[in-house]
């Protein structure tokens, strides 16, 4: 599977396994995400460590997730130069966290 996620009281964390994010897992994740009725905790982190590709078809859906789900605070991890690229050309940086490590984004959403 190329998802996985886990979750305390606190917070929410669904890790992207892939290296490639794009218009075709997109289905996939939405799949996965489906499998879940809610979402336990108001915090909600996606860890994007492993990515080093993202299309516009996954952000958008990044970017649907955080609309639809009223979470109280919705942040990104990733250390991809492209990635990140994307997040500041989308102006995507202004709008969530973003993080370069999951251990800083963890402590910091505690």
């Amino acid at each position: 599977m190329a998802f996985f996620l886990y979750s305390n009281d606190s917070l929410t964390v669904i890790e992207v396994q892939t290296n490639r994010f794009d218009a075709k897992m997109i289905p996939h994740f939405r799949q996965y995400l489906n499998q879940f009725d809610r979402v336990t905790s108001e915090k909600l982190l996606i860890d994007l460590s492993g990515v080093i590709f993202m299309d516009s078809s996954a952000l958008g859906t990044i970017m649907a997730l955080h609309k639809t789900h009223e979470f109280g605070e919705m942040s990104i991890v990733s250390q991809s130069p492209s990635v990140l690229n994307l997040f500041k050309l989308t102006k995507v940086d202004q709008l969530l966290n973003i993080y370069r490590d999951i251990d800083h984004a963890v402590a910091d959403m505690a």
